[in-house]
């Protein structure tokens, strides 16, 4: 699933897209995998937004990586065992953070965790959006 957020302040937009699957395993815990590229692997404009004009550039860069995995990591939603894989990302030049990565993760996270138990996937983001 992909979790795209657009967030408003005054004249500026900051964006952030994130895609993962959850696979289920035997165990006890759940491990997560965030794939980073290098700058110069980054397709620009090659993912259209859903929210806005301009398209995303597609690659998750390291510096965005340590947001991603802050998000999906949060221990606050639980989940099964299993492994959570980010393997798609969108960036904006501009308006992309490490900090709105991590938020953008978290959501993911969430809707993941909702799908797994059968919950309200919406109630699940609006407590993950509360937290920003």
């Amino acid at each position: 699933m992909n979790v795209e957020v657009l967030r408003r302040f005054g004249g500026m937009a900051a964006r952030a897209l994130v895609g993962g699957e959850f696979v289920p395993a035997a165990g006890t815990s759940t491990a997560f995998e965030v794939g980073f590229v290098a700058e110069s692997a980054v397709v620009p404009g090659a993912c259209p937004s859903r929210q806005w004009s301009a398209p995303f550039d597609v690659g998750l860069i390291e510096e965005y990586a340590h947001g991603v995995l802050a998000g999906v990591t949060d221990s606050t939603v639980p989940l099964p065992p299993g492994v959570l894989r980010v393997a798609e990302a969108g960036i904006d030049e501009i308006g992309s953070s490490a900090a709105l990565f991590r938020q953008a993760a978290l959501v993911l996270r969430s809707v993941v965790a909702a799908e797994l138990a059968g919950t309200d996937v919406e109630s699940a983001v609006r407590t993950a959006m509360a937290a920003w």
